[in-house]
């Protein structure tokens, strides 16, 4: 007998009846919104919601596994019992299953899908597990930040321009150097493909909220956990 318990009580897959669209580099979702980013060291200068933006890239790479038919969601009912069984608790959730091969060429895809694929070598994985997984990827799980949102999109950015030669991330030194600024130098002949393909796959998750009751609850708690791996790494906490 175990001091602590969790078990798997039922399983139901998820239909999300949606027409199937081509998105590609769906990490650089903030260059779609975006192309001219400028951002310095002050939070207050850009005028761009960082929390907002990381949420979707996250959200918008998991409902793009979807399209593709690579993953599926699975909601289930998860029981905890504490001190060996005397107090228990229930608690609906969800997994993915991977159901094809990711063959996406695209990083933070790739990323995502082998995450995925780790964290479903765990027993009973949820959706804490995946995103808090995803973001240490690219933040450090020792270390905290000002805005760990911003920090997770710039990582991302720096990671691309090492894979594109058609993105820049230019620095330039202000006050003496004392204040970096970054502008973000995007190829124009990229911009219309990355634009209307995001815009296709957030057309998709609009619809699905207004007119698919289960997903616009699963967007609810995806979004929580997102939102709260995110904090868990704020200097404020």
């Amino acid at each position: 007998m175990s001091f602590y318990e969790k078990q798997r009580l039922t399983e139901e897959k998820l239909e999300f009846d949606f027409e199937s669209v081509h998105c590609e580099d769906i990490g650089l979702y903030v260059i779609g919104k975006y192309p001219r980013l400028q951002f310095g060291n002050f939070n207050f200068s850009e005028g761009l919601d960082w929390r907002n933006n990381a949420e979707a890239t996250i959200r918008l790479t998991i409902l793009n596994l979807i399209n593709n038919g690579v993953i599926e969601v699975v909601k289930v009912l998860d029981s905890k019992t504490y001190f060996f069984k005397l107090f228990k608790s229930y608690h609906p959730n969800y997994y993915f299953k991977i159901i094809d091969l990711q063959v996406d060429k695209d990083w933070f895809s790739v990323m995502v899908y082998k995450t995925i694929n780790e964290v479903n070598r765990t027993d009973y994985p949820d959706l804490y597990d995946y995103i808090d997984k995803i973001i240490g990827k690219i933040l450090n799980n020792q270390a905290n930040y000002n805005n760990p949102s911003k920090a997770f999109l710039i990582q991302i950015l720096r990671i691309y321009t090492k894979k594109f030669k058609w993105i820049e991330l230019i620095k330039t030194k202000k006050l003496l150097g004392l204040i970096d600024d970054f502008n973000l130098k995007v190829e124009d002949i990229y911009i219309p493909r990355i634009s209307m393909q995001h815009k296709s796959l957030t057309d998709i998750e609009n619809n699905l909220l207004r007119q698919n009751k289960d997903y616009k609850v699963f967007y609810k708690a995806l979004n929580n956990k997102i939102s709260y791996c995110f904090s868990k790494r704020n200097n404020d906490n």
